[in-house]
């Protein structure tokens, strides 16, 4: 059981790292014509939509350290909106 545990949150570890560094990729200052050939999409969501509760299952492990990892790995003003730091009134 332990190594399953070990295993399965290292791999959601590796997993969120990916998604930082994309995300990083996605809000950097990288020009159009580069954005267009990665195929880099970039949408305005309404800040309404991501200023909700981030609330999950007690039994979603993944969703935890997934949160964790996104709250430690990015700056504040670019994980407000997919992880809502309850310390995020003064950049949201």
């Amino acid at each position: 059981v332990v190594f399953t545990q070990r295993h399965f949150e290292d791999v959601t570890l590796q997993m969120s790292d990916t998604v930082v560094r994309e995300l990083k990729l996605a809000l950097s200052d990288v020009p159009f014509e580069t954005r267009e050939v990665l195929q880099i999409l970039i949408v305005d969501v309404e800040h309404d939509a991501l200023n909700g509760p981030n609330v999950r299952p007690w039994y979603d492990f993944s969703g935890i350290v997934i949160t964790g990892r996104l709250m430690e790995r990015l700056p504040p003003n670019q994980s407000c909106g997919p992880v809502r730091r309850q310390s995020c009134a003064s950049c949201c």
